[in-house]
């Protein structure tokens, strides 16, 4: 009786220890994916940091153009303007020196 109990005893104690080396084997698996999964999210990560800053660096290029572009509008119309300005002083001149040359030709 005492010998049966402890055959039944040892056979409990497999049974346990065949059930714990399974959970462990789960456990491992479990930690395996759980480490594939954290390498996947990591380099996803990597890869969307990087095309954040791609993105930016084309946003900024992109901001940096318009802005020359309308620069250069801005100073073509101010020279045009200066032109203008600059050809109506010199009529106005010309009026003022024949204007004056009337008067002198007339005292």
């Amino acid at each position: 009786d005492h010998r049966s109990k402890l055959i039944e005893e040892k056979k409990e104690i497999q049974l346990k220890e065949a059930d714990l080396a399974s959970k462990e084997k789960l456990l491992m698996e479990s930690l395996s994916t759980l480490e594939m999964k954290q390498l996947e999210w990591e380099q996803w990560r990597r890869q969307e940091e990087i095309n954040w800053h791609e993105k930016l660096r084309e946003n900024e290029a992109a901001t940096r153009k318009s802005i020359e572009e309308n620069m250069c509008k801005v100073e073509k119309e101010r020279l045009a303007s200066l032109e203008k300005s600059h050809m109506e002083y010199e009529k106005l001149e010309a009026r003022l020196q024949k204007s004056l040359l009337e008067v002198e030709t007339k005292e």
